[in-house]
Parts: C-alpha cells; structure tokens; sequence
C-alpha cells in the first residue's frame, strides 16, 4: 500500500491568511443578503403594484358588463329610422287633415 505524501507548504495556511480569506467570505456573503434584500423590496413592491392593476381590471370588468348590458336594451340606428320614417308618415297624415 503506498502512503499519500502531503507537503507541509500545500497542507497548511498560516492563520492570518485563513483570517483573511473568511473576511473576503464574509464580505461577499454581507452582499448577497444586501441584494437578496433589494430583490424581496422590489418584489413586494410589485405585487404591490399589480394587486392595485389587478382591483382596476376588477373594476373595468364590472364597467364592461353594465355597458354590455345597457347597449343590450337600446334600439339600433335601423330601428330608428325606421320608426322616424313612420313618425313622418303619421305627421303627414295628421297634418293634412287639419282645417
């Protein structure tokens, strides 16, 4: 069976080196939670923002439906006329009978 050989320069960190490199670790753990915290704002903002689009939708729906409705229970143009026509025809005919 061979022995593994560790070299003493490869095996070992002087501690002001390992100091230094959990410094830089927490440095960039420090801004991680920073922007995770920046992203979650920025994401509760706009939930925010689209539960107020999602209340204005809600609202031109209902708009929407009472539209459709009162279009529903009107005349179209044709009958219209149709009934000016007639309105015409009858004026005429009281009209000319008038001493």
């Amino acid at each position: 069976m061979k022995k593994k050989v560790i070299k003493k320069d490869e095996a070992m960190f002087a501690s002001g080196e390992v100091m230094s490199m959990l410094e830089n670790m927490n440095e960039g753990i420090q801004l991680l939670a920073e922007q995770h915290g920046g992203i979650v704002s920025r994401l509760d903002g706009i939930d925010g923002r689209l539960d107020g689009i999602d209340g204005r939708l809600d609202k031109l729906q209902d708009d929407v439906t009472d539209i459709k409705y009162t279009l529903t229970t009107k005349a179209d143009r044709s009958e219209v006329e149709k009934l000016e026509k007639r309105i015409v025809k009858v004026e005429r005919v009281v009209f000319s009978k008038r001493p």
